[in-house]
């Protein structure tokens, strides 16, 4: 875990497989409301892409607002903290 306003290798890493997970959601329900693969509507395809780069932006803002307790700005209990 990092202390307030700093950030580690693993809150970029986490950042990006949560972004990765919902654009892959995303995706998979696009094709799935299309029906048929040549039916999908790209730019809602690419507008889901936004959307996972909008999530990892703000899983990294999170992890840069909480606090080596798991506090987010240090008020809200947001992860549990590990035991060193």
């Amino acid at each position: 875990m990092n202390g307030i306003l700093e950030l580690n290798w693993i809150n970029i890493k986490s950042a990006l497989i949560y972004g990765l997970l919902m654009a892959i959601f995303a995706m998979l329900v696009q094709i799935k409301q299309a029906e048929e693969l040549t039916k999908v509507d790209w730019g809602m395809i690419v507008s889901s892409g936004v959307m996972a780069l909008v999530t990892a932006t703000i899983s990294v803002i999170k992890n840069i607002l909480t606090t080596d307790k798991g506090n987010f700005l240090g008020v809200v209990k947001v992860i549990t903290p590990t035991e060193k």
